[in-house]
C-alpha cells in the first residue's frame, strides 16, 4: 500500500485502491498523448508539501493576507527564472499564478478586452484550441484564420483577414498544429491595425527555450503555457506580458478571473523551472523533436497521411480519412492494446469534435523515459500496423516496449 496505508490503515482502503489502479495504468500503457509529459520526480515531491495553509490572494507585494512572504519570494524566483529561460528583455514580467494554460489565456481576456472586441485566432478545425474559439467566443466575437493547401499558416490569409476587421487581439498559437509560428511577421500585421498579439505557446515552450523555434521577446504582448505539455512540471499555467499592463493584469489575475493560486502548484512550478535549468535543455529538446519525425518519416512510408507531411515539435497529426475510420474508432482500438493516443480534428474535418478524422500522438513521454532511436522505430511500425493491418496481433511486440520502458514510469514508491 502507499502513504495513506501507514497513516490511517484500512480505512482508506477504497483510495489505495483507486491509487493502485492508476498506478498500474502508468505503468502498464505506452503513452503517446500529445498533452502529457512525466514530472520530474522532485516536482512531485514538492507538491506533497503544506504550502496551502495561509491564504495568499494578490501578486508579491500586494497580497490581501499576512504570512505571504514565503510565497512571495516563490513567485519572484519563478519570474527571474522564465525571464532567464526565454531570454526575455527587461520590458517583461511573468507570473506563476494561472490554474492552467486556458486560465492564463482568460486573464489576457479579462485584461484587456471589452465584450465587444474582435479577437482573431486559428481555425478550430485547423488547430485552435478551445480557450481561443469556443471559450472566448461565448464573450466575444471570434473571427479565424486558415491553413493555406499545405495545411500551414497562410500569413497572407492572416495579414488580410486582420487589416478588414481590425481585431483587437490576435491570437498566436494551437493545440495541434506541428510547426513553428512566425511571431514576428504576426506582430508586424498585429502592429499595423493597433492589436495585442497573444502567443499561446503551451506546445511549443520548451522549443523556445531551447532556440529551436522562434523568440517571443520583443514581439509579443502576451504569453501563456503551461508546464505539463513538454516541460515534466505540475499541472499549471503562466503568463508573461509587458510591464506596461501590469495593473491590468495584477486586477485581472484576482479578482477578475480567479481566487487565490493553489500554492503547492506554485512551489512545484518554481522546482520546475529550476531543473529545467539544470538539464541539457538543448539535448532534451532535440530528443523530443528527432523522435516525433522519426515517428513521422516511419508513419508516413507506411502510406499514411502526416498532416504537414512532418513535424518541428513534439506532434505527429495523423489524418485517417482515406481510409474511412474515425479518430474515435482508431483512440479505441489503441486503446485496446494499452496504447493511448487522442483523436483530433484534421484541417477541413468533416467529423463532429468527438468523432474527428485524425488522431495526434506526441513523442515526449516516450523521450521522458529514454526511448532508444531503434525502439522508437519499433514504435512507428507498431503504430501504422495498428491502423493498417488492425487483425493481426500486436501485443507481443507492444510488451516488450512497456517492459522494458513503462513499469517505472510512474515514480511512485510503497513504503
Amino acid at each position: 500500500m502507499y502513504l495513506l496505508k501507514n497513516s490511517f490503515g484500512e480505512k482508506f482502503e477504497r483510495i489505495n485502491k483507486i491509487l493502485n489502479q492508476h498506478i498500474n495504468m502508468l505503468n502498464g500503457t505506452i503513452n503517446l498523448i500529445a498533452s502529457a509529459s512525466y514530472p520530474f520526480k522532485e516536482v512531485l515531491q514538492a507538491l506533497g508539501y503544506p504550502l496551502f495553509i495561509f491564504p495568499v490572494e494578490g501578486l508579491p507585494n500586494n497580497r490581501y493576507f499576512p504570512g505571504t512572504s514565503v510565497i512571495d519570494d516563490v513567485e519572484k524566483i519563478a519570474e527571474e527564472l522564465i525571464q532567464d529561460l526565454f531570454n526575455l528583455d527587461e520590458q517583461y514580467k511573468a507570473t506563476i499564478q494561472p490554474h492552467s494554460g486556458t486560465q492564463a489565456n482568460q486573464i489576457v481576456f479579462n485584461a484587456v478586452l471589452n465584450a465587444e472586441d474582435l479577437v482573431l485566432s486559428m481555425k478550430p478545425s485547423h488547430g485552435g484550441h478551445i480557450s481561443h474559439t469556443t471559450l472566448i467566443g461565448k464573450r466575444n466575437p471570434v473571427i479565424y484564420y486558415n491553413l493555406n493547401e499545405n495545411y500551414e499558416i497562410d500569413y497572407d490569409n492572416l495579414r488580410s483577414i486582420a487589416l478588414k476587421y481590425k481585431p483587437k487581439l490576435i491570437i498566436a498559437g494551437s493545440s495541434s498544429y506541428p510547426r513553428k509560428i512566425d511571431y514576428k511577421k504576426i506582430k508586424k500585421i498585429a502592429e499595423k491595425i493597433g492589436a495585442f498579439l497573444l502567443a499561446d505557446i503551451s506546445h511549443s515552450a520548451l522549443f523556445i527555450i531551447s532556440g529551436d523555434h522562434g523568440e517571443i521577446s520583443p514581439y509579443v504582448d502576451f504569453s501563456t503555457f503551461t508546464f505539463g505539455k513538454n516541460l515534466r512540471g505540475p499541472h499549471g499555467g503562466v503568463l508573461i506580458y509587458k510591464k506596461k499592463y501590469h495593473k491590468k493584469v495584477s486586477y485581472s489575475v484576482f479578482p477578475k478571473t480567479q481566487g487565490g493560486p493553489m500554492q503547492q502548484s506554485l512551489f512545484a512550478k518554481l522546482v520546475c523551472l529550476q531543473k529545467l535549468k539544470t538539464i541539457n535543455i538543448n539535448e532534451y529538446s532535440n530528443s523530443i523533436l528527432r523522435n516525433a519525425k522519426e515517428l513521422g518519416k516511419i508513419i508516413k512510408n507506411k502510406g499514411i497521411d502526416i498532416i504537414t507531411k512532418g513535424t518541428d515539435s513534439h506532434i505527429v497529426l495523423i489524418d485517417l480519412s482515406k481510409f474511412k475510420i474515425t479518430g474515435f474508432n482508431i483512440e479505441k482500438r489503441f486503446e485496446s492494446y494499452s496504447i493511448l493516443v487522442n483523436r483530433n480534428l484534421i484541417p477541413f474535418d468533416k467529423e463532429p469534435p468527438l468523432i474527428t478524422s485524425g488522431i495526434r500522438i506526441g513523442s515526449t513521454c516516450i523521450t521522458n523515459l529514454g526511448y532508444s532511436l531503434e525502439d522508437v522505430r519499433k514504435l512507428g511500425e507498431i503504430i501504422s500496423n495498428l491502423i493498417l493491418q488492425p487483425e493481426k496481433p500486436h501485443n507481443k511486440e507492444i510488451n516488450k516496449l512497456i517492459t522494458k520502458y513503462h513499469v517505472n514510469s510512474a515514480n511512485v514508491v510503497k513504503e
